[in-house]
């Protein structure tokens, strides 16, 4: 069942969370609509725990990869989001900044931390909310550390980005992208470029939307692994865009291929 807890807000720094427990979810947020009416704030798990102590060790699958964005402004926060290759599933306004969601297709407990770490310091993000039982605030409900300017928490955007967690780790993982870069494709430059041979490499027929951006960038930078010229990246990129069933736009391409200069 989805986990709610409630604070108040004035609380915040000692952290007092209380579990919102009721039947179902419907009666779960009520029971959260009328907490906040009354200045608590509401927090939720986005990853699956058992038991009842909402402890590290209990998480049993990882739903998200999150990170709570809350140094700069808003809008470098942004632009720092927007920079980034892998764009996230969602994007939540807090107050004071923004709490990123990348949806795990076969995300794992062992890597969460690498994972988080390295979003974390592409996104200057919160360091210290690397917890996988970490709670965020919940959209919908207001946020009261100052009563007398309450905000409300927030949908900024979504979409149906799903990452797969080796994607994750190439992309943010500082180790495990040195260990993946040393990796050796057996497969001459001729081959990459011969239309004919996009199936057997990629797997082309498995892209589909919500994992478009996700594989793109796997293939794009399996390229760049194997040494491939910029003009041929951009070359079979394009090509296997206009291959699949429901293609990306020439605007995401270029920016994919921006956010690893190939020009």
């Amino acid at each position: 069942m989805y986990r709610m807890y409630a604070m108040l807000d004035s609380d915040v720094k000692d952290k007092q969370y209380r579990e919102i427990l009721a039947k179902n979810n419907h009666e779960k947020f009520e029971k959260a609509r009328e907490l906040n009416k009354q200045h608590f704030a509401i927090f939720h798990t986005f990853n699956e725990i058992e038991g009842k102590q909402r402890l590290a060790k209990n998480v049993t699958k990882v739903n998200y990869w999150a990170a709570d964005i809350d140094g700069g402004n808003k809008e470098e926060q942004l632009k720092l989001i927007d920079n980034q290759a892998l764009k996230p599933s969602v994007i939540i306004e807090s107050k004071n900044g923004y709490h990123t969601y990348y949806k795990a297709k076969n995300g794992t407990i062992e890597n969460y931390h690498k994972i988080v770490s390295g979003i974390i310091d592409k996104l200057k993000a919160d360091p210290s909310a690397k917890d996988p039982s970490r709670l965020l605030r919940v959209p919908g409900f207001y946020h009261w550390k100052d009563p007398n300017d309450p905000f409300l928490v927030k949908v900024y955007s979504s979409n149906n980005n799903v990452y797969d967690e080796d994607v994750m780790l190439y992309y943010f993982a500082k180790k495990e992208k040195e260990k993946k870069r040393k990796q050796a494709y057996n497969i001459s430059k001729t081959e990459y470029t011969n239309p004919d041979n996009w199936e057997k490499i990629f797997k082309i027929s498995n892209i589909c939307k919500g994992e478009r951006n996700n594989y793109m960038y796997w293939i794009l930078r399996r390229l760049e692994d194997s040494k491939c010229s910029n003009a041929d990246i951009r070359y079979i990129i394009e090509g296997i865009n206009k291959k699949i069933v429901e293609p990306l736009s020439d605007a995401e391409i270029n920016q994919l291929l921006r956010g690893r200069r190939v020009y």
